[in-house]
This record gives structure tokens, sequence and C-alpha cells, in this order.
């Protein structure tokens, strides 16, 4: 009989009500029995408390702050109630959904490959249907589990910082999550996980383990989070972590990606401030001087200046829904055990 390690689950949430029973119920639908929840609500206020003392949950551990610490600051109190005899820290967000067979998977990994010291996975965002996809955020190989290095080159490490910006289905060996998590919302996770890369090799599995919600994400509904850069957050964690001679290919390759991101505008301008949106720009032509010469910069500036959020949010939003969820049909996305959240 396969061992099973302790898996420890960290589970941030706020006022996250009618959305935590989902995802507590795709974590208790897994075959896989040898771990626990650990949850910590950032001071809720939709009596998220009263139905957790109204449920008692096996293998869920429910803790609640007294004030709102916001994102970053709950993650560190997840980690300091992190277990000692937890060898597998397991990462989940209170709107995403566990794929049967995902905790198992993530075991075997670590198993079978004890020098790897984290595990990446591919995901898609679903919008009102789990079985309709609207964004694939897919592996680098679609037959094979890949190990990732720090040496390695872009074809490795760009799917890495591409997907590793979603929290959930992250995982590491309990013994390397030294490093705490930062403040700032966008990148809170991703310094322990890039510190541990590294170190280490990790793995970027094959397997669609995590489907991510879309319209429930805080970066729809909390202007307050992109009051500091985005791009900058994701630039300071890039230089922070990988400071040093021995890590510029890899600084260098991940500061082009970051400062050539320019998507990121469209979701300022349709869920930000005016301010914000001029900010940014100015932000990704500081640190990237040539995209004044790169057409791509222009065509989102001039993109995101000329619509309005009431014209840009529709189509975007009718974009993904409408031509994105047809060609991501044809991949034939494989994700199993989500009948109930249709």
């Amino acid at each position: 009989m396969k061992k099973e390690l302790k898996i420890t689950i960290l589970m941030p949430v706020y006022n996250g009500k009618k959305l935590v029973k989902d995802v507590l119920e795709s974590i208790f639908k897994q075959n896989y029995k040898n771990y626990e929840v650990i949850i910590s609500d950032d001071a809720s206020k939709d009596d998220l408390d009263i139905f957790f003392e109204k449920n008692k949950f096996p293998n869920v551990k429910y803790f609640k702050n007294k004030t709102n610490l916001g994102y970053g600051n709950n993650m560190e109190v997840l980690r300091k109630l992190i277990p000692k005899d937890s060898e597998i820290v397991f990462l989940m967000a209170q709107d995403d959904i566990l794929a049967k067979g995902a905790l198992e998977k993530v075991n075997t990994i670590f198993l079978e490959n004890t020098n790897v010291g984290a595990l990446i996975r591919p995901f898609y965002m679903y919008g009102h249907s789990i079985h309709k996809p609207l964004r694939d955020f897919g592996p680098i190989d679609r037959e094979n589990d890949v190990i990732v290095s720090v040496n390695d080159d872009e074809s490795k490490l760009i799917p890495v910082i591409n997907t590793v910006c979603q929290l959930s289905g992250l995982a590491f060996r309990s013994k390397f999550l030294k490093t705490p998590f930062h403040e700032h919302v966008m990148t809170s996770h991703i310094y322990p996980f890039m510190e541990i890369l590294k170190d280490h090799p990790v793995m970027f599995i094959k397997d669609y383990i995590i489907a991510v919600r879309t319209y429930t994400s805080q970066t729809r509904h909390v202007p307050k989070i992109y009051e500091f850069s985005p791009q900058d957050e994701w630039g300071l964690m890039v230089r922070t972590v990988f400071a040093g001679k021995k890590y510029k290919k890899i600084r260098d390759i991940y500061l082009k990606y970051v400062y050539e991101n320019f998507v990121s505008l469209v979701q300022l301008k349709n869920f930000s401030t005016w301010s914000v949106l001029f900010r940014e720009y100015w932000v990704l032509l500081k640190n990237r001087p040539i995209n004044f010469f790169n057409f791509k910069y222009w065509f989102f500036v001039i993109g995101t200046l000329v619509l309005p959020r009431q014209i840009l949010l529709p189509m975007v939003d009718s974009y993904k829904e409408i031509v994105l969820s047809k060609l991501l049909k044809s991949k034939k996305l494989s994700f199993t055990g989500v009948k109930k959240y249709e």
C-alpha cells in the first residue's frame, strides 16, 4: 500500500460563506484521507463563523482573526499554524474547486521525486459553469510531468511564472516552506514558491487538478488591491528573490515577462481608477524603456484610453464566454469529479 504523506491544506477566507461549501465538498470527495484543512478567516462579515459553528467538519480547523489583516498577513497566520508533523503544504482559495484525485496525484509526485521541493499545476478559469473554461493556463507538456530548475530556459521558466499567479493547487514540502508570505496581495504566495525554486527543482504536472472561478475574484471587486503597482509587485518579487549574479539569467527572463505584460492594462482599466492606469503606463516604460518602440504596448495603451469601461468590460467578458470558450473546447481539458458544481 502506497504511503500517504500528511498534507496540510491552507485556505485563507474572507466573506466566503457562499463559496466555501463548494471548495470543501471538492476536498471531502478526495479518496486521499491523510490531510487536514486549516482555515484562517480574515474577520469576515458574512457570518462565516456561525456556519462553521453549526457544521463540525472532520479534518477542518477554523480560525478567525479579530481584525482584518489583509491577504498577505492572513497567509502568514496560516503558515504559523502548520503543524510540526505536516509533510506537504497545499494551498487552496475559497472560491476554487479541487479535482477528484488531486491529493493522490500530489502525494505520488512527492513520494516518487524526493528531490522535488514544490509542485505547480496547470489550471483553467471558468465563469458560470465549471464545464465551460474561459482561460487556459496550460502545462509545459500535456503528455508528461516536467521537472523545472532555476537554470532552465524560457520554455520551462515562463510557464512557471505564468501559472504561479493563482494560489490554489500550489504544493510545497513543509520542511522547505521557510520564507514568509509577502504582504503584497498579488505576489504573497509567490515568494516562498520562488525561494524553493532557487534551491530545489519543482515539478510542473500535466493534470488540471484545479478549476479557478473568475467572476468572484477580488481582482474584480476590490480596487484597493491596485494601490501598489501590480507590475512593480512582481518586479520587486523577482529582484528580491533572484538577487545576485548567480540568478541573472532567470531574473532577466522574468523581468522581461513582467514588464511586457501589457494585457494587465485592460484589467486595471476595468477594475481600478484612471490614476492607477496612468501610473501603470509609466511603470511599464520606466522599467523597460524599449517598450516605447513596442507596437503591442501602444495598442493596449490606446485601447485602454479610448474605450470606456462600460464597453471594454462587457467586450472582454463576451470574448471569453463566446470566443475563448469555443477555442478551449477543442482542447478537451480534463477535470473530473465536478458534476455537482455545474
